[in-house]
């Protein structure tokens, strides 16, 4: 990355790289939703590796938590593993 010669931000490599390595990340990892009505509720993170798979993150918005949201999402990972 480098300014130019009139100030302007040049970071295409570092753009490729982040394109790259996003790509890899979606490749091995799956993010699954629980939606409440329109609106995005809980979800999982799982990394999968031939047979066994990794949570990485359950998320619960706020405005949702304390309704079993999180406990859902952990058991609907448990059974991809199964």
């Amino acid at each position: 990355m480098h300014i130019g010669d009139h100030g302007n931000l040049h970071s295409t490599s570092i753009f490729n790289n982040v394109a790259a390595v996003h790509a890899a990340f979606i490749r091995g990892h799956r993010v699954d939703l629980l939606f409440s009505g329109p609106d995005t509720a809980a979800l999982v993170e799982i990394n999968q590796c031939e047979n066994d798979i990794l949570i990485e993150n359950i998320a619960v918005d706020p405005r949702f938590q304390k309704r079993g949201y999180g406990r859902k999402m952990l058991a609907y990972a448990e059974q991809l593993a199964i």
